[in-house]
């Protein structure tokens, strides 16, 4: 991956030793911001030029920034879990010789860097419940009487055991000889003093997922959408792929369902070239793209991201299910670069792995014109050409 990053050296200086000061990188193209997730390098460990140094969250995933510089952390300006970083901001201090980090306790950056916020969580507390309900039957009924001298506490009482002078209507005495003949069950009771619970949990936007509503949400409101729906024969599909699947055994591939939907998509695309385009607003032109770059959703635990199958409609089948496992193995693991995500010319978001889902509609990933939504599939009867089931 390239990296945009903004470098200021001081060599020379009358206050500090030698020494070359990072800035926080461009990761990606549109990243403006960032935050720093973790530190793979410490205050006094040797870097050589290629070692990773940090992982750095940007608007699309969570990616590896390695040392540019040969030498020795001198200084972690930037800690772990900072947000909002601005692309240039102070990131670390890396000087020549091991000796001269002392030097750099004290230092000071040659810009304003941003500190870590911490979180503040808010406890609301729970107004006290007494639950002086009974536990009963579903042949039960509660019923509450009164008389003008005396109230009877309300009781569960069985249409088996009682009978009552006329439907849902309790004399006196009748509730009086019910409660005599069963038995009361124990009272269970909330303490009168709960401890203090919070009612709701805040979980923090990653840059990632606030950039994907972002961009969803302005899709969504931009992009005027309609949907198109049909149900497809798989037979002739399912049979072809266990004999396929059969055939590449030895070599240990297994290609899935999705693999043949993300070929028949990028031959569509070549037959149907409107589907394969960009709606630039800017230059005022459709853009037909001549290529067919499939991006494939895929879930990972920081957000849904669309790793691409680059020149999908010249690839095999066995190609295609190999990358495309090579690509959702670095999605969750976070190791995908910029050009493995960004620039796909079509998206094919696949939910028939959950089963019981059908249908569903996906929302157009802009500048992307088309976007299919894949559900399950299930064995139904079909009427053959004769109208026989």
């Amino acid at each position: 991956a390239k990296y945009e990053t903004t470098i200021e050296a001081s060599r020379t200086t009358e206050n500090y030793p030698e020494h070359v000061q990072l800035g926080f990188p461009a990761l990606s193209p549109s990243m403006k911001t960032g935050k720093l997730v973790k530190w793979h390098k410490q205050v006094g460990d040797k870097i050589i030029e290629g070692d990773l140094l940090c992982e750095i969250e940007t608007d699309k995933s969570v990616m590896a920034f390695e040392s540019i510089e040969d030498g020795f952390l001198a200084k972690i300006i930037i800690l772990e879990g900072t947000q909002n970083i601005k692309i240039g901001e102070p990131l670390c201090v890396i000087c020549e010789n091991k000796d001269d980090i002392s030097a750099f306790s004290n230092y000071v950056p040659n810009k304003a860097t941003t500190k870590a916020h911490p979180t503040v969580t808010t406890t609301v507390t729970r107004p006290p419940v007494l639950d002086t309900a009974f536990h009963t039957s579903s042949e039960t009924i509660t019923s509450s009487v009164a008389s003008s001298k005396t109230s009877i506490p309300p009781i569960s009482l069985h249409f088996t055991s009682t009978t009552f002078t006329a439907p849902f209507r309790v004399m006196k005495s009748e509730a009086n000889h019910a409660i005599g003949t069963i038995s009361i069950p124990n009272i269970r009771k909330l303490s009168t003093n709960p401890p203090n619970e919070p009612k709701y949990k805040d979980i923090p936007l990653t840059t990632m997922r606030e950039t994907i509503a972002k961009r969803l949400s302005f899709s969504k409101q931009t992009i005027p959408h309609y949907y198109l729906t049909s149900e497809i024969k798989m037979d002739e599909l399912l049979k072809m792929r266990t004999k396929l699947n059969a055939d590449l055994k030895d070599q240990g591939v297994k290609v899935s369902i999705n693999d043949f939907v993300v070929k028949a998509c990028a031959l569509a695309c070549m037959n149907v070239p409107e589907v394969n385009s960009f709606f630039m607003e800017k230059e005022k032109v459709i853009r037909q793209n001549l290529t067919v770059d499939i991006s494939v959703a895929v879930k990972t635990e920081t957000g849904l991201i669309t790793p691409i199958v680059h020149n999908a409609d010249v690839k095999n089948l066995t190609e295609i299910s190999t990358e495309i496992k090579q690509l959702a193995e670095k999605a969750h693991k976070n190791k995908l670069k910029p050009n493995e995500y960004m620039g796909g010319t079509f998206t094919v978001s696949n939910l028939g792995m959950f089963g019981s889902i059908h249908h569903f509609t996906a929302i157009i990933n802009p500048p992307q014109s088309c976007i299919l939504a894949v559900g399950g599939s299930e064995r139904k009867a079909v009427p053959d050409d004769d109208g026989n089931g």
